[in-house]
């Protein structure tokens, strides 16, 4: 026997596993490279903590208290580890927000070996071999792969605790045991949610290793869990109130969404339709038999009904660390489908190969469907909180908006001092500003929305007043159809349109959150009225320095297709 023989014998499913793995980076690589605008919104916020991590640790001549409150901002609602492993890539490749992507190849890694060997303590290498390509081609996965936000690398983690809990042997093995102690606190420093997720089949597993196998040890159970108190209490200590705000944040019961879960994200999100029905079909066969059932179905279930009594979303991706466990049960049903079908196994050896070769011509085709389709359309019903948060990036898209976006940027740059710029609610022309800033990292233009940017009074009687506070803003960007400032705050002056109720809700949840008042809706409207004709006063404080004509088709209908751009006529 060769060298290489003996190579590949050896180690033949981990080179597929490595192939598969290198694929996804080869199809990563391309997608993302070609994306002018790959993240906004939540995704940028993301971005910019990376930046502010990378300042921490490249820059030397920061002090002390500054490099801390870079690496641990105060106050924070999500754990900052996410934001460390950007940092190996954007020390090799540059600190770009395609770069920031990229670093989710660590979790892809994780995610396939980690899946493997589940299938592989569950029943055979060929097992965890299938379901780490079949969950690798699964839309959500490989479309959330390419965001940079919290819910794909908690995905990779949670397979990953899962696989070292299953490896311990009912926690018998102490250095699994270590591991996984060490993997929780990693996921818990990701997000909170990684507990949602964990918590039901570690439950279910602990008790069946003290009443089904007798081999519980307690003081490993001590010991697991003591590894992520020591490391992840620091931190939660430190940021308490935020922890409030996430809890507070999802409360609300909403028994619709266990359609949602079950059956919408997944047939049009998530798997598509095929793989969903024939995922449920092996659902129904693979509990008929009690291999691994109960922690199956803790994986499966326990995070849907969470989320339909703790949050008012219903985002697919909130849901996708559930994915890998479909994969299992799919993989593992079709490998022993003689078995649940009572077909002769003789019989059946030929034809089981042929239906998971099936399964991945199948899933290879509705990869390259998804990713490089072309499109007829023009994106003129572009909707990026819906591509980002509910499909990830499924193919790249190229947008007309760079010269309008950058005939901003290069305007007020050109400032030496630092600036503030206003800007009105988040629209996706906002983000798109915020984003190039952000590339460019300008730190020298602070933006700032105009509905944070005014003072509470009371006068003798008790009543509240509200005053704009116009001198904290060097520039204001503001939407059509006004020519005077104020007017963003009417709302194009009609209280009826879903515009208006939109900007008057945020201006209602600004004061019940940020003022911490108690006010009814009406008072919020009026109060509303009041700070729009206190901003009609400053209006000869800004002249108007550039109308920005944008391309129709960037935007959906509602949304404005020129923007003004005012300047302090007195800094």
């Amino acid at each position: 026997m060769t060298l290489i023989s003996f190579f590949w014998q050896r180690n033949k499913f981990k080179i597929f596993l490595f192939l598969i793995f290198l694929f996804h980076a080869i199809n990563n690589f391309i997608i993302i490279s070609r994306d002018e605008v790959p993240f906004i919104y939540d995704e940028l916020n993301y971005f910019q903590n990376s930046l502010m991590t990378y300042q921490a640790f490249s820059e030397p001549n920061l002090k002390f208290k500054e490099r801390i409150n870079l690496i641990f901002p105060p106050q924070q609602i999500y754990p900052f580890l996410r934001h460390w492993t950007a940092l190996p890539f954007f020390l090799l490749l540059g600190s770009s927000p395609q770069v920031a992507i990229f670093s989710n190849l660590f979790y892809l890694f994780i995610l396939i070996f980690s899946l493997y060997g589940i299938g592989k303590i569950l029943d055979s290498e060929l097992t965890g071999l299938v379901a780490s390509f079949l969950v690798s081609f699964y839309p959500g996965i490989f479309g959330f792969s390419r965001v940079y936000m919290l819910d794909f690398p908690i995905t990779a983690l949670v397979t990953l605790s899962i696989f070292l809990m299953l490896k311990s042997n009912y926690f018998q093995n102490k250095k699994c045991n270590f591991l996984l102690g060490l993997s929780i606190a990693i996921g818990l420093l990701h997000k909170q949610t990684f507990l949602i997720h964990f918590f039901g089949p570690f439950l279910i597993y602990f008790l069946q290793s003290i009443f089904r196998f007798k081999r519980i040890n307690l003081w490993q159970i001590v010991f697991i869990l003591t590894i992520p108190l020591i490391i992840i209490l620091p931190w939660y200590l430190t940021n308490y109130s935020g922890q409030l705000s996430f809890l507070n944040a999802g409360r609300g019961i909403n028994l619709s969404n266990l359609y949602t879960f079950t059956i919408l994200n997944p047939i049009q999100f998530q798997l598509y339709p095929l793989i969903t029905i024939i995922f449920y079909f092996c659902l129904f066969l693979y509990f008929l038999k009690p291999h691994y059932r109960a922690i199956m179905l803790a994986w499966l279930s326990f995070p849907v009904l969470f989320y339909l009594f703790f949050t008012f979303e219903d985002f697919p991706r909130h849901t996708l660390p559930v994915l890998p466990a479909t994969g299992i049960v799919i993989t593992y049903v079709l490998n022993h489908l003689s078995e649940y079908l009572n077909i002769n196994k003789d019989k059946f050896k030929k034809t089981q190969p042929v239906i998971i070769v099936i399964l991945y011509i199948f899933c290879t085709l509705q990869f390259f469907l998804a990713n490089y389709k072309k499109s007829k359309d023009k994106f003129d019903t572009l909707d990026f909180d819906f591509r980002v948060h509910r499909i990830g990036i499924l193919y790249p898209r190229r947008f007309d908006y760079s010269e309008s976006i950058e005939e901003i940027v290069n305007l007020i740059s050109q400032e030496k001092k630092t600036l503030i710029l206003g800007l009105d609610i988040p629209t996706e022309f906002n983000e798109f500003i915020r984003f190039e800033i952000t590339k460019r990292n300008l730190k020298k233009i602070i933006l700032k929305n105009l509905l944070f940017s005014f003072a509470w009074q009371k006068d003798g009687e008790g009543k509240a007043n509200v005053f704009f506070k116009s001198q904290e803003f060097d520039y204001l960007l503001i939407p059509e159809p006004i020519e005077k400032y104020a007017d963003t705050l009417l709302c194009y002056e009609q209280l009826r349109t879903a515009k208006f109720n939109h900007q008057l809700s945020f201006f209602y949840a600004l004061f019940l959150k940020g003022k911490d008042r108690k006010i009814s809706f009406k008072e919020a409207r009026d109060l509303f009225f009041q700070l729009a004709k206190d901003v009609e006063k400053y209006k000869d404080d800004f002249k108007l320095i550039r109308k920005i004509i944008l391309p129709r088709h960037i935007f959906r209908s509602p949304y404005p297709r020129f923007y003004y751009l005012y300047r302090r006529i007195n800094p």
